[in-house]
């Protein structure tokens, strides 16, 4: 019998969508793997529906909707926002005794508990708002103005997210991260072995916090050899793998 190809639901930033993960399907070393991107409520041909703010209720959603193909073997990948929302689901999961995905890999994002204070985006108003998150100018002013709404929720939500005190899991864990993101430091990356009892890995590619176009062939690499083969082996502590890729990540 030929083996189940992984499945690997890739959820997207903030303000995002899932199609930024589709190239990813036409790179030789994701062959084995079967794609997944994620639409969160607000995007893409879900725009009529309004984006979720809260955490809960988003993981709540998407666990109602993708529940069924959480069969073994599955992975998740996200990025930014996406990275806190595959960590509170794959933390959903387990709550409920389902099944774990084999590999948890976040990206461009620290953790939950190194996230910085100070005053909320999502209060801003509109103009200060884009400005702060660098998209002042990026798009015409009508479609900023659709954008608008959908890209607030999804601030608000990374804001407001506390995740709950609970053992690390029991899941590898990758943190990939772009080596010139000034928001996710080298030392904030290191941090997520701490939310792991398995193996784990941090990595920096060349980039800034979007990193993963000028960076796709590399990191497509990286998830094949991360999801080939038989999962890794669980053990009571995590091993654990450093990754630098230039002097100027390595002095960090």
């Amino acid at each position: 019998m030929t083996p189940r190809r992984c499945r690997l639901f890739c959820f997207p930033h903030a303000g995002g969508n899932g199609s930024a993960f589709r190239a990813w399907a036409a790179h030789p070393a994701l062959a084995g793997v079967a794609l997944q991107p994620v639409d969160y409520p607000g995007r893409q041909a879900r725009f009529g529906e309004p984006a979720l703010a809260r955490m809960e209720a988003l993981v709540a959603l998407l666990l109602e909707e993708l529940g069924p193909r959480f069969e073994p073997p599955f992975a998740f990948f996200g990025h930014s926002m996406g990275a806190l929302v595959a960590f509170e689901l794959a933390r959903t999961l387990r709550r409920r005794g389902l099944a774990a995905p084999r590999q948890l890999i976040v990206s461009g994002a620290s953790t939950p508990r190194l996230r910085r204070g100070g005053l909320p985006l999502h209060q801003l108003p509109d103009a200060l708002l884009l400005a702060r998150l660098g998209l002042a100018g990026m798009h015409p002013a009508p479609l900023l103005a659709l954008m608008l709404p959908t890209l607030r929720a999804d601030v608000e939500l990374c804001e407001t997210y506390r995740p709950a005190d609970e053992p690390p899991l029991n899941v590898p864990l990758a943190a990939f991260a772009g080596s010139r993101d000034a928001s996710v430091s080298w030392g904030e990356l290191s941090a997520w072995r701490l939310q792991t009892r398995a193996a784990f890995v941090a990595r920096q590619f060349p980039g800034d916090h979007h990193y993963l176009v000028p960076s796709q062939a590399g990191l497509c690499e990286a998830l094949g050899r991360l999801l080939a083969g038989p999962p890794p082996q669980r053990t009571a502590m995590p091993s654990i793998h450093l990754e630098t890729l230039d002097e100027h990540t390595a002095a960090r």
